[in-house]
């Protein structure tokens, strides 16, 4: 009976959605159906009789035990004869479950999706799906329902436990579905980031047969590490402190631009669910668009400017207004967040060698292109050093904006330090780019990015060289990038003319290196296109001078 409608369900998602009928029809089978349950089954009998050792013995005289009647509320010996609180027993008990459920299910599930993506990536399968007449959505669907499906079915046999375990014990059923259901969105947008992680190294070369189970191994390290502590704080911090349940009741004083997350709980809820929502929504976009077509750009320049300005404003939103450590929230962590963002995208957005080469000989030719700076800014063929700026400017803008709520006097000091890693941005990601592009070979590549770092470390080199000098040469390294030091108050007591210094000779720099850029990034557009030209040419004239030597 129950193989008939087991059989009968699987049918009907088939016609609805074949993929994941295949992962599930694929992963549950009999086997694993007995190893999932047996191994659920054997953890919750291992978890059992841990707790019921710890109950105290009933034949005792002198026992101390937290899970009896004490003789007084201030001590843990108890009481003759013993009566044994089974309330708060079963509440540290579904306590126990819900700390280890969310390490039980997400780790292994965000293994097992990275560890199949990649593997379809390394064989080469992944192109036989997109040959299917399923849409890439569903293909993305199915993956990630029925990949990491016998880790849910071992999460869903320890419900009866845990939900029996939660009323003996007095846990609010509003608890029981805040928490279900925030782990449950949390888990499905860490699956699909990883995901998209794996569908990332499809670009790759070469992949070696190690390659997934790395991948595998470097998803679950992120999920155990970064994942699960952080939807765990921001859970606790936000959604379930008042409930007293995973820790002591505490009231949560958390605002977001002054707005008090905790004191509506319907509001904490909707917050909560709506960002990670939103990064889930496009995550599954992005992840998406890579399935359709593996050489998509990932994230899209558009998404890029949406995603810097939910970042930054999820992130300033925290920031203290008022006490001692407001002037480190004003400079100092704007400063650091934003720099290595930026580094990081300057770094890592860079196009590959003949994706520039197809859009430098598309701006040689073409005869209806678009103005250069909108190709920068939205072309997702063009290089990234307009659509860095952007982003650099959406940043400063909303950090800027900030600030003036704060202490309108700190302006300047902002604008200064935002002017600068705005340029320092730009001017890294067009050197990058171009030495990229001078790099025919991946030793070539190597060796050029060798080439960038020493570049990288020549400021750092003066600065070092010049430290003794330092209250009166330091415009000179602002004017190289070191934007660090108007953080440094015996240096830089007040803005003034070093500062306007500093900045317009950063310009200039940045201005150089992009100048250069530019120029070299149209010449070998045009060379480009000669070379092809003359491939073009060379049969045809191979062909005429034949029929002249018949003739």
């Amino acid at each position: 009976m129950i193989g008939e409608i087991w059989a009968e369900g699987l049918n009907r998602l088939g016609d609805w959605n074949p993929q994941a009928f295949r992962e599930l029809k694929g992963r549950l089978t009999t086997r694993n159906l007995w190893l999932v349950v047996g191994g659920a089954a054997l953890l919750q009998g291992i978890l059992l009789v841990g707790f019921v050792l710890m109950l105290p013995d009933p034949e005792g005289t002198k026992v101390f035990n937290a899970y009896c009647v004490p003789e007084s509320p201030e001590r843990l010996l108890c009481q003759v004869p013993i009566q044994i609180r089974w309330s708060l027993w079963w509440r540290h008990l579904a306590v126990a479950l819900s700390w280890i459920w969310p390490y039980a299910i997400a780790v292994p599930s965000v293994a097992f999706v990275a560890g199949n993506f990649t593997q379809e990536v390394q064989r080469g399968t992944l192109n036989v799906l997109r040959l299917s007449p399923q849409r890439p959505r569903a293909l993305l669907q199915g993956k990630l329902w029925g990949v990491p499906s016998p880790i849910w079915l071992g999460g869903l046999t320890t419900l009866p436990l845990y939900l029996w375990a939660a009323l003996q014990g007095g846990i609010p059923i509003a608890f029981l579905l805040s928490y279900g259901l925030t782990w449950g969105l949390a888990i499905g947008v860490m699956n699909t980031a990883a995901a998209l992680l794996s569908l990332n190294l499809e670009n790759q070369e070469k992949l070696h047969p190690q390659t997934s189970t790395g991948a595998a191994i470097g998803a679950a390290a992120l999920a155990w590490t970064l994942g699960v502590p952080l939807i765990s704080f921001g859970g606790l911090a936000i959604l379930w402190s008042r409930f007293g349940v995973l820790t002591p009741a505490w009231e949560s004083n958390l605002t977001w631009f002054g707005w008090s997350l905790t004191q509506n709980p319907w509001l904490a809820h909707l917050w909560v669910w709506g960002w990670l929502g939103g990064f889930g929504r496009g995550l599954h976009q992005a992840a998406t668009a890579r399935i359709a077509n593996p050489l998509a750009p990932v994230p899209t320049k558009g998404g890029s400017y949406f995603l810097t300005v939910a970042l930054t404003l999820l992130v300033l939103g925290f920031f203290p207004t008022s006490g001692k450590i407001h002037e480190a929230f004003l400079y100092h962590v704007p400063f650091y967040l934003g720099g290595a963002g930026l580094f990081l995208a300057a770094t890592g957005c860079l196009q590959k060698r003949q994706t520039l080469l197809d859009w430098l000989r598309y701006r040689h030719l073409s005869g209806d292109r678009r103005p250069l700076w909108r190709d920068l800014v939205l072309g997702e063929r063009s290089p990234w050093v307009g659509c860095l700026a952007l982003n650099a400017a959406l940043y400063v803008g909303l950090w800027l904006g900030w600030a003036l709520l704060q202490e309108p006097q700190a302006l300047g000091k902002v604008l200064v330090m935002g002017l600068s890693l705005t340029l320092s941005a730009i001017a890294w990601n067009a050197l990058m780019q171009t030495l990229r592009l001078w790099a025919r070979r991946p030793r070539q590549e190597a060796q050029m990015s060798i080439i960038g770092l020493l570049i990288l470390s020549l400021p750092s080199l003066v600065v070092l060289g010049t430290w003794p000098l330092r209250t009166v040469v330091w415009p000179l390294w602002l004017a190289l990038g070191q934007t660090w030091v108007l953080l440094l108050d015996e240096v830089v007591p007040a803005l003034g003319p070093g500062a306007i210094a500093g900045i317009l000779g950063q310009s200039l720099v940045c201005g150089g290196i992009l100048g250069l850029s530019l120029r070299v990034w149209q010449r070998q557009g045009a060379s480009e296109w000669q070379r092809l030209a003359a491939r073009e040419t060379a049969p045809a004239l191979s062909t005429s001078s034949e029929k002249h030597h018949v003739g």
